[in-house]
């Protein structure tokens, strides 16, 4: 298996590399987790779960399990999580949340890298000119 959700010293569960991956390789594909969704099946979600929908897909998938890193591992290229430097077996694999342009992020970073950003807040959050 080229993956494995594991325990993550980061946060809750993690993804890992099962196997090494090279620059440029492929190591998710979200749309591979996703399916057609209906109204009457999305009115049944729980809240959790009605964040994971897009498009009419729900997206429940191992990706839902990558962890912020200020030092990612993989970013999103055309809905693939794509490694943009070689990872190896037993690494976590992560994104940067703020590069991705996750929404409605503001948490404190727990990633523990050298260049870590402390607390990731998306720019919707950020106080401009006094007005939130």
């Amino acid at each position: 298996m080229s993956i494995k959700i594991s325990n993550s010293r980061i946060h809750g569960k993690g993804i890992f590399a099962g196997r090494d991956f090279k620059e440029g390789e492929v190591v998710l594909h979200w749309d591979s987790y996703a399916r057609p969704i209906s109204g009457q099946e999305r009115s049944r979600l729980s809240e959790v779960e009605k964040k994971m929908v897009f498009d009419g897909k729900l997206y429940a998938s191992v990706s839902q399990f990558i962890n912020h890193s200020c030092n990612a591992n993989v970013s999103n290229v055309n809905g693939y999580d794509t490694a943009i430097r070689d990872i190896k077996r037993g690494e976590e694999i992560t994104c940067d949340y703020h590069k991705e342009d996750v929404p409605f992020i503001n948490l404190n970073c727990n990633c523990g890298s050298n260049n870590c950003r402390k607390v990731l807040e998306h720019q919707m959050f950020k106080v401009k000119d006094g007005i939130n």
